[in-house]
C-alpha cells in the first residue's frame, strides 16, 4: 500500500511540474526550461510553429501598419530557431551518414564484381592455356609470343592489338598486328615474323 502511495506522489510531483513550466509565459522560463518545452514538440508541431512566427514578422516588416512580434513572441522563436537548427543538423548529419553508406556498399559491390570477373577470366584463360601445346603453355603463362603462335595463343599471351592491318593480293591475304612499335605479321592462322626494335 505504501509502495503504490508513493508511485502516486511522484506522479503528482511529475505532473504539478509540468503544469508549472506550461503555465509560466516564454519570458518568464529559465533557458532550460525554454529547451525543455520546445524539445517536447514535435518537428512538424516545431516547424509549423516557427514558420508562422516567421510570416508574421516578415508580414510586419513588408506592412508598417501590421503588429509585429511581440517581446514574449521573440523569446519563443529564439528558443524555436535554436531548437529547430539542432535538429536539422540532425537530420543533415543522418542522411550525410547514409549517403557515406550507400555510396560505400555500392563501392564494395562493385570491388567485389570486378574481382570475381578477375577471376572468372583468369580461370578461363587458364582453361584455355591448358588445352595447347607443352611448349606454348610455358610461353603464354609468362606473356610471350614467338613465330608459329596461332592468333588466339598471341591474343591470350598479349591480349586484343590495338589495330589490325590488313593485306590482300593475288598471293593472298595477311595480317599485321599492332602493340605499340611491336608488329605481328599473320598469313591465314600462323604468326610469320615479326618487327620492333628488341624483338618480342
Amino acid at each position: 500500500m505504501k509502495q503504490w502511495v508513493l508511485i502516486l506522489i511522484v506522479i503528482l510531483g511529475l505532473i504539478f511540474s509540468s503544469s508549472t513550466i506550461q503555465s509560466k509565459s516564454w519570458k518568464e522560463m529559465s533557458e532550460q526550461e525554454r529547451e525543455e518545452a520546445v524539445s517536447k514538440m514535435t518537428f512538424e508541431q516545431l516547424e509549423h510553429r516557427y514558420l508562422e512566427m516567421q510570416e508574421k514578422r516578415g508580414k510586419a516588416i513588408e506592412n508598417l501598419d501590421l503588429p509585429g512580434l511581440s517581446e514574449e513572441e521573440k523569446v519563443e522563436l529564439e528558443a524555436l530557431t535554436k531548437e529547430r537548427n539542432s535538429r536539422l543538423a540532425i537530420i543533415r548529419e543522418k542522411k550525410e551518414i547514409e549517403e557515406e553508406n550507400r555510396k560505400k556498399a555500392e563501392r564494395e559491390k562493385k570491388e567485389k564484381k570486378e574481382i570475381e570477373q578477375k577471376k572468372r577470366k583468369k580461370a578461363e584463360r587458364e582453361a584455355v592455356i591448358n588445352r595447347q601445346p607443352k611448349d606454348i603453355q610455358e610461353l603464354m603463362r609468362r606473356r610471350k609470343v614467338q613465330i608459329g603462335m596461332t592468333k588466339e595463343q598471341v591474343t591470350l599471351s598479349w591480349g586484343k592489338p590495338e589495330r589490325i592491318n590488313r593485306t590482300v593480293g593475288k598471293w593472298g591475304e595477311s595480317e599485321q598486328w599492332v602493340y605499340g612499335d611491336t608488329y605481328l605479321y599473320f598469313e591465314k592462322d600462323i604468326m610469320t615474323s615479326f618487327q620492333d626494335s628488341t624483338g618480342p
